[in-house]
Parts: C-alpha cells; sequence; structure tokens
C-alpha cells in the first residue's frame, strides 16, 4: 500500500510542481510547459532525445492521471508503467533545469522530488510483485476446488 502511494503522491507533486515557477527571466517567471516552449522557440534544446523528452512533458499530465485510474481501478502493471515514465521525465528534464545556468524557482525541485517519488514507488510495486493468477494471496486459505 505505501508503494501506491508513493506513486500517487509522486505523479501529484510532479503535476504541482510543472505549474510553479521554472525559470525567473527578468520580472516573469515561467512554468515548465512556458519554459520548455520558450526554450524550444529560441533553438536551445537540440538532438533527437531531447525533443522526444520535451515533447513526452506536455502529456505529464495525462501519464499522471493514468496513475490514479490505475489505482481506481486497480490496474496494476499500467499504474507502474505510468508512474515510471511520469517519474523518469520529470527527474530528466527538471534536472536539466536545475543543471542550467538560469535563474530557477522552485518548480523544478519541487517536480525532481515528485518524480523521484513516483520512480520509488514504482519500483517498490513491481519488486513486490503479484501472486500469480489461480493461486492464493498470501493469508489466503486454500480452498479445495468445487465440484
Amino acid at each position: 500500500m505505501a508503494a501506491k502511494a508513493a506513486m500517487l503522491a509522486g505523479a501529484g507533486v510532479v503535476v504541482t510542481g510543472s505549474f510553479l515557477g521554472w525559470v525567473i527571466s527578468g520580472t516573469v517567471t515561467r512554468d515548465s510547459y512556458a519554459t520548455i516552449r520558450s526554450a524550444r522557440n529560441l533553438g536551445v534544446v537540440g538532438g533527437t532525445f531531447w525533443e522526444v523528452l520535451l515533447s513526452v512533458w506536455f502529456a505529464v499530465p495525462l501519464l499522471a492521471a493514468g496513475v490514479v485510474v490505475g489505482l481506481a481501478f486497480a490496474r496494476r502493471r499500467p499504474m507502474i508503467a505510468s508512474a515510471a515514465i511520469t517519474g523518469s521525465t520529470a527527474v530528466a528534464v527538471s534536472g536539466a533545469v536545475l543543471a542550467a545556468p538560469v535563474d530557477h524557482g522552485a518548480g523544478p525541485a519541487v517536480t525532481l522530488t515528485g518524480g523521484a517519488l513516483a520512480i520509488l514507488g514504482a519500483v517498490a510495486e513491481s519488486a513486490c510483485g503479484a501472486p500469480a493468477r489461480g493461486s492464493p494471496a498470501p493469508g489466503d486459505r486454500h480452498l479445495p476446488p468445487h465440484e
């Protein structure tokens, strides 16, 4: 249960952090989406890897919602995948902004923290494993088949 809570909280923190101030330019503070749009328009970001990663960034709120939907409908694998992708993308993008020589607000640090939490939750949930289909869950009494 703690792993699921970590994935859910991590995804929520990532989305919240994405709307906080990321880059401060003069008197203007930009959130992550405005920062990425500006970086693309200025040609600051290059390379196929970064272009793909930044394109995925705009889908992060949808991916984070996948964690919530997976939890609500007990869909373990999609929930883990959504948390892992959300967290990995958040760590990569916010880490790049934190490493860049720009003035930044609290957004990248908050998002990095949420991303790490989502990844840890996904890893923990994956490591817990689920019982094989047809086998009893731990603690369940095995009942003979009904004839």
